[in-house]
């Protein structure tokens, strides 16, 4: 496994995309200081997990974010990959290549990435933790890393070495389990809590169990004598039940002659009755095929607009695209200029390039000739030279100083009054900076206020939308719950209107006559309840007062009267009671009743008390004329007592106190049960619907206001988020540009400072350079003139020559430089093109399918509009034609109502002649079904008691239905003497038992999985302690041997502070350096600790090779003999491990296979050259 390549974007000084290939060997990265060498070494550390910041020499986490220079602006984010080689799998995945990414941006969302899925922090470190790469790891020596591992405490260093033994893993599995450990442990302590919890139940609970037990005995009892019972009742009700069946088979022989009659009136209403249900159906079928065309329609338009919709989305999306292709097409004619134009400038560096060498390579051919010349010429020289040499040599080394300091002193105050420029400039953009600042603070601090309002407006009105939205909901529930009270009230109105309607609590023989009044014409005025109109308040009294007449018939005459009472006999329909209203007197109360009506809590008497119309007031007051109705029944006790129990008085709860003193009372029947009470019913319903319809028609509107609000409500939130998202990044872009200005201010500033105190120096140096030249000025005055022995013309003009020849040769090769320079770069920016250029290909690619797929989709969403709008036409016609249909079934119904009731006229008719005859076997058959139902009542009793005939007769106890009774009551005061009985007591304790049973079975299991985890704990301690022990105790004896070999002898050693716990103490280093004492590793010089860490970390490399080592400037602090042993020891050990070092040192460089050269071209903005060795060797 090695490292393959990094990707650095955005971090620190390396703005663009920077991708740097690792080759196998030593890679050594080499530039100038400040350009960025160390930030790849934090890059690596950074994506490998690293969470403190200031190890990263950053601050806080925007620190490691490009943060922009004079010419960019700053980035949004940072992200590093990482990109290791598994070819050999030792990682535990199938790739063949392992991706590591890390991002982070300036809002503080980060996250990592495995091969390009998101994972946890954890993953990573567990991936990586056997092979050496670890937190705490020696394969990444930063600059400080030294003094790090060399002042660290004994047991920080142990970690360094736990990593390297590959039992990092381990140890982060223990501490896993001790976590699920402990856990164990709070579950144990809860089940045994809820085991003593048990515990104190089972107490109350067995006594609960026996009291159970004793009352289940007492109801076997008690069922026997129950069974006994049914069983007597039974054999009575069957012996009744025979008598009349036999009576009931007799008349019905006689009824077979009249049914024959009635056979032929029976076939034609049956056959009317199934045309008419045929008809019904056809109207159902229609009515659900109308309701079915009605939603095709409905959906096809529903269906119509949500395609609408898409297409519309479509069409916006194809504007999208077209700008987006013109902006690609501006982008690519663009970068195909700067194509053109490179390559221009590079065959014109190429041009100058091979110019520039043809003139060195001539220059130095002419130099060597002049050279050669003037060594001949002064030779000659030389002899006459040589008796003034001394005096001349003295005398020109004055002139040269003087010469030399003239110029410096010229040079310095060039400078200065360049400096002067540079400083005037530099104020001015320094003021121009501060003001501009100044502004951008101000729009700053307003855009902070502007975005606190959108918070607070946000917040206040998203609570507003929360509680709308409550309430909204609450209203939709309140109606939901408002309709179905209304369903509920609905059907409870329609049911009691259809008992009404069918007379329910009218006898057979009245429904009979109301069923066939027609036949009367006129004669019959209805039933007495049906004429009688009660308030609400005496429902209960009436029913009461007039019992059983409620339901007599009302006539107009005697006459009538005896008519419909022989048409009865006829008809055998039985005997009920006419009221004829000419010969219906009423019954004028004398003075007592009067009286009586006015003593307290007495309402008055009944029949003035009733309503109805006048022609039936004397009936009514014949009925009830003579009767009283009092509040309570306390009240008609005491008046019927005054009045010597001569009035019937009736109580507003149907109590009855009757003339001459008996009484008859207990509970009534429900007030649906009884007519008046129906009736008063049925008002009451329809009113409370009316009442309750209104209030749901006002919720209704209330939850479509509520609706239109929150719909309000939410455009406006919406509109203020899209504003806050807006401004929160115009501010982040501001508060980025606002840090870049602030650096770009600081570093001027700084610039500032350091020309001042520039200037101070050169001024003092001035001072010195004047003296000296005033000294130097003296000297060679004193000398005064000397002899001349005559000058070298000809060494004079060669020297010349050979200057003014030097002077070409340097200027050429600055030009050779240049060109070369020049053409680096133009290859390198013709690079960069290409691959600028296949990106815009693949952005022109992604658009013109992008296009295509649009265009599928308008044509898509268009055929098939056209395709739903003539499926809609098509449904609607249907939708039309099925309602013509269903109104032709509806006129046809009509017609077939009309047809129903002669052919129910005729059959009544003939039921008229049957009616005689059945009349007594109505009456037995009443009977019979009484007696039946009694007998069916035994034997549901004997059935919900899981019992059949056979086993009753099995509990029969002996004696009649007496003795059963009073055995009964005996009974029933032993189980009284029980008091409270839960009838599952003995369920409720085996249960708990059995509760109590689980709690310890899952106190044992955890008492289990604590000893497994322990085990595994203990056997994890185990392992890690031999495997430490075995890394320690290799590297110990490695690491004393290359210190000998780095120190050139001494001796050195490693020791455990716990050696009987390894895993709890620490590592001490303990070294004599040759030549000296024993002395603190914080006394030892730079060079001396650097060789130790280079020692220690070779020691690793020796027993656990890392797949990559980074080392960054660890060697500035020796010499060249200890550079050139620390290079050969690492060129060693390359072949297993991966070394990229950072280094300024010569020799370094000498024993890399790869060097890496990190530039600054761009001001503040990190760039990469790679070279081979072998490449350049070659």
């Amino acid at each position: 496994m090695k490292l393959l390549r990094l990707t650095l974007q955005g971090f620190k000084s390396f703005a663009d995309k920077t991708t740097i290939d690792f080759s196998d060997g030593m890679t050594v990265i080499v530039g100038p200081n400040g350009c960025g060498k160390s930030n790849i070494s934090d890059a690596v550390r950074w994506v490998l997990g690293e969470q403190n910041v200031r190890n990263l020499r950053g601050q806080k986490t925007e620190d490691i974010i490009f943060s922009g220079s004079e010419t960019r602006n700053p980035k949004n984010g940072a992200e590093v990959t990482l990109v290791l080689d598994n070819s050999a799998h030792e990682l535990p995945l199938d790739t063949a290549e392992v991706s590591i990414s890390r991002r982070v941006l300036r809002n503080g969302d980060s996250d990592f990435q495995l091969n390009k899925r998101s994972c946890r922090l954890k993953d990573i470190q567990e991936l990586l933790a056997s092979t050496g790469l670890g937190k705490g790891s020696l394969a990444i020596i930063g600059q400080n890393r030294v003094d790090q591992v060399l002042t660290a405490r004994p047991e920080e260093r142990r970690l360094i070495f736990e990593d390297v033994a590959g039992i990092s893993l381990y140890r982060m599995r223990k501490n896993e389990g001790l976590r699920k450990l402990e856990r164990t442990a709070e579950n144990m302590d809860r089940v045994k809590d809820m085991t003593a919890l048990l515990d104190e139940q089972l107490v109350p609970l067995k006594e609960g169990a026996e009291k159970a037990k004793t009352y289940k005995k007492l109801l076997v009892e008690k069922r026997a004598i129950e069974a006994s019972m049914s069983l007597l009742k039974l054999t009575s009700v069957r012996r009744m039940m025979a008598r009349y069946e036999n009576e009931y088979i007799a008349l019905k022989d006689q009824d077979v002659k009249c049914q024959a009659r009635l056979a032929q009136c029976s076939l034609a209403k049956e056959t009317l009755e199934k045309a008419r249900l045929t008809h019904q159906e056809e109207m159902r079928v229609s009515g659900e095929t109308l309701s079915q065309a009605q939603q095709k329609m409905e959906s096809l338009r529903g269906d119509f607009r949500v395609k609408e919709e898409a297409l519309h989305h479509a069409q916006e999306k194809w504007g999208e695209l077209t700008v987006a292709e013109e902006d690609q097409t501006e982008a690519e004619k663009e970068l195909a200029e700067e194509i053109e134009s490179a390559k221009e400038e590079w065959q014109q560096a190429k041009a100058e390039w091979a110019h520039w060498s043809e003139k060195k390579e001539s220059a130095e051919k002419e130099k060597a000739r002049l050279e050669t010349a003037l060594q001949t010429s002064e030779a000659a020289y030389a002899k006459a030279l040589a008796i003034s040499r001394q005096k001349l040599a003295e005398k020109e080394k004055l002139e040269q100083d003087i010469s030399h300091k003239k110029e410096e002193m010229h040079r310095f105050k060039t400078e200065k009054e360049e400096r002067d420029l540079a400083d005037q400039d530099r104020n001015q953009l320094i003021s121009r900076m501060e003001a501009e600042w100044k502004l951008e603070k101000a729009e700053e601090a307003k855009q902070q206020e502007q975005l606190a309002q959108l918070t607070q407006a946000g917040e206040r009105d998203s609570q507003q939308l929360k509680q709308a939205q409550e309430l909204r909901f609450q209203l939709l529930n309140q109606m939901n719950r408002m309709e179905s009270a209304l369903a509920g009230i609905r059907s409870k109105r329609e049911y009691l209107e259809h008992a009404d309607k069918e007379y329910a609590n009218f006898s057979r023989t009245t429904k009979t006559i109301m069923e066939h009044r027609h036949l009367f014409g006129d004669a019959i005025h209805g039933a007495l309840g049906e004429l009688i109109s009660v308030p609400a308040k005496y429902t209960e009294a009436a029913e009461v007062a007039l019992g059983g007449q409620i339901s007599n018939i009302v006539t107009d005459t005697t006459a009538s009267a005896g008519k419909i009472i022989r048409w009865l006999m006829e008809n055998k329909g039985g005997r009920t009671t006419f009221y004829p209203l000419e010969s219906m007197k009423p019954r004028y109360s004398n003075g007592m009743e009067q009286e009586a009506a006015q003593e307290p809590g007495i309402c008055g008497i009944a029949s003035a008390l009733f309503g109805c119309q006048p022609m039936y007031r004397n009936l009514l007051d014949s009925l009830l004329g003579k009767t009283l109705i009092a509040e309570n029944l306390d009240v008609a006790r005491q008046v019927a007592k005054k009045y010597s129990y001569r009035l019937r008085i009736v109580t507003l709860d149907g109590q009855l106190v009757n003339a001459g003193g008996s009484m008859t009372g207990g509970s009534m029947k429900k007030k649906e049960n009884t007519y008046f009470g129906r009736k008063q019913e049925i008002a009451g319903l329809l009113a409370e619907e009316q009442k309750g319809r209104s209030e749901w028609q006002a919720k209704k509107a209330e939850k479509e206001k509520q609706e239109q609000f929150c719909d309000s409500l939410a455009e406006k939130l919406s509109e203020e988020r899209e504003a806050w998202q807006s401004l929160k990044v115009a501010l982040a872009e501001r508060k980025g540009h606002l840090e870049g200005m602030e650096k770009t201010l600081a570093d001027r500033k700084k610039q500032a400072e350091e020309s001042r105190i520039s200037k101070e120096k050169a001024d003092q140096q001035m001072e010195v350079i004047a003296k000296e030249l005033e000294e130097a000025q003296k000297k060679w005055d004193s000398l005064g003139d000397i002899p001349e022995v005559g000058q070298d013309i000809q060494s004079q003009k060669l020297k010349a020559s050979l200057e003014k020849k030097n002077q070409d040769i340097l200027q050429i090769h600055v030009s050779l430089t240049k060109a070369e320079e020049a053409l680096a770069f133009g290859q390198k920016m013709e690079k960069e093109r290409e691959a600028a250029l296949k990106e815009q290909q693949q952005d022109r690619e992604n658009l013109e399918k992008a296009k295509v797929e649009n265009q599928a989709l308008r044509k898509t969403l268009q055929a098939a509009l056209k395709v739903l709008k003539r499926e809609f036409e098509a449904a609607e016609s249907e939708w039309e034609s099925i309602r013509d249909k269903q109104s032709a079934l509806q006129d046809a119904s009509d017609a077939f109502t009309m047809q129903q009731k002669e052919a129910d006229t005729n059959w009544r008719k003939a039921q008229e002649e049957s009616s005689r005859i059945r009349q007594n076997m109505a009456e037995r058959e009443g009977r019979i079904e009484n007696f039946k139902a009694q007998e069916a009542d035994e034997l549901q009793w004997l059935k919900s008691e899981n019992l059949t005939l056979a086993e009753a007769e099995a509990l029969r106890l002996p004696g009649s239905m007496a003795d059963m009774k009073a055995k009964e009551e005996q009974l029933a005061e032993k189980i009284g003497a029980l008091g409270t009985v839960n009838p599952n007591g003995v369920e409720a304790y085996e249960e708990q038992l059995a509760r109590r049973k689980f709690y310890e079975e899952q106190i044992a299991d955890l008492t289990q999985a604590r000893e497994g985890l322990e085990t595994i704990i203990r056997d994890i301690d185990k392992t890690m302690a031999e495997q430490f022990a075995e890394a320690f105790q290799k590297i110990n004896v490695e690491f004393g041997r290359i210190m000998q070999m780095m120190f050139q002898g001494g001796h050195a050693k490693l020791e455990l502070t716990d050696e009987a716990h390894p895993l709890d103490g620490g590592v001490e280093m303990y070294l004599q350096l040759p030549g000296k004492r024993r002395q603190p590793l914080s006394l030892m010089s730079g060079g001396e600790r650097a060789l130790t860490v280079i020692a220690l970390l070779i020691s690793f490399m020796a027993y656990r090779p890392a797949p990559f080592c980074f080392v960054d400037e660890i060697d500035a602090a020796l010499d060249d003999a200890n550079v050139e042993r620390y290079s050969r020891m690492i060129g060693d050990y390359k072949r297993k491990t991966q070394f990229i070092v950072i280094s300024h040192r010569k020799k370094t460089m000498e024993f890399a296979d790869t060097l890496q050269g990190v530039t600054m071209a761009e001001k503040g903005v990190s760039s990469l050259i790679t070279v081979k060795m072998a490449d350049y060797v070659e």
